[in-house]
């Protein structure tokens, strides 16, 4: 495997930040770490990139031992939510900085930033002051910034948290574009899940420090393996405790026939319109497509609610 960490430990005081998490990644993959707030997920990216002392564990990159490697000499790169860049120099300035610690000469510095300007589409702000720039270039800049080191594994700490909502599709398929292109793997930390289900090849599930679930997107969705990821991935309804049994609101119609049920609430999503519905006392979400030729329902109204007993779903 490409990277490799193993038994990793980090402790604030008494407390686990992280508990042994091991996961092996494979080059060129698109790792996301997801999780709530506190769960440990921003700990191993800083773990793997060299910012954190007082750690047990191995880490082992590209058949190097890592772990003790001071974080400069390591051959990754770090997008940090607040990105950290020079708001006194010029976009260019910004992007080659780093070189000059690679012993490049200004001028080779200069022609090799332009090129990675030119890849995330912004050469001609070369000379622009950081400030002149939306949020969404400021992200492109610090995408460029680390990427034209040209670092083995490109470490991002939720580089899309300070964006709007339109902003932060745009720039997630723009970190899918370049992750692609340049076949880079590539460590992705959200709390997020439908970034994570975007962009990630394998998501990494944690909770209170430790690694619960991994899986391709699909398999997470499909298939979590306890109640935390059952509640975290996606929308359900829990049917029953024991043993878990759910279905997700998109295997579930509503028709002229079935399980009688009343609507109870009605959340309007551009494309989609979620319904609550009340059967027997149990809750059921039910999600339609918003178009001209679905029938719609509104809140009160009687139904009928429609499954297969292979939507059905449970551990």
């Amino acid at each position: 495997m490409f990277l490799k960490i193993e038994n990793l430990h980090k402790k604030y005081g008494d407390k686990y930040a992280v508990k042994d998490f091991s996961v092996h990644v494979k080059e060129k993959e698109f790792i996301c770490l997801l999780g709530p707030s506190g769960c440990g997920k921003t700990t191993v990216l800083r773990a793997i990139g060299g910012f954190l002392t007082d750690l047990s564990g191995r880490i082992e990159l590209d058949g190097q031992d890592i772990t003790a490697l001071p974080a400069h000499l390591r051959p990754v790169s770090t997008v940090f939510q607040s990105y950290g860049l020079f708001p006194h120099m010029t976009v260019l300035e910004n992007v080659k900085y780093g070189l000059r610690f690679h012993g490049l000469k200004d001028k080779e510095a200069r022609i090799k930033s332009r090129e990675y300007l030119e890849l995330v589409r912004l050469e001609e702000h070369a000379n622009k002051r950081i400030s002149a720039l939306s949020g969404g270039q400021q992200q492109r800049v610090a995408l460029a910034r680390s990427l034209v080191l040209g670092p083995k594994v490109l470490l991002l700490d939720e580089p899309l948290s300070n964006l709007d909502a339109l902003l932060r599709v745009q720039m997630r398929d723009e970190i899918s574009r370049l992750q692609k292109l340049l076949g880079i793997t590539t460590i992705f930390v959200t709390h997020d899940q439908e970034e994570a289900f975007a962009l990630a090849d394998r998501i990494l599930l944690m909770n209170n420090g430790e690694l619960v679930q991994e899986g391709r997107p699909e398999e997470l969705y499909e298939n979590p393996n306890s109640a935390f990821s059952l509640g975290f991935i996606g929308e359900s309804s829990l049917l029953s405790q024991n043993p878990v049994t759910f279905i997700r609101p998109q295997r579930v119609e509503i028709g002229t026939s079935g399980q009688a049920a009343t609507i109870l609430q009605r959340f309007f999503r551009g494309d989609r319109i979620l319904y609550v519905a009340e059967a027997d006392g149990q809750k059921i979400l039910v999600e339609k497509l918003n178009r001209p030729d679905i029938r719609q329902h509104e809140e009160g109204e009687n139904v009928f609610l429609q499954f297969e007993a292979e939507a059905l779903k449970g551990n």
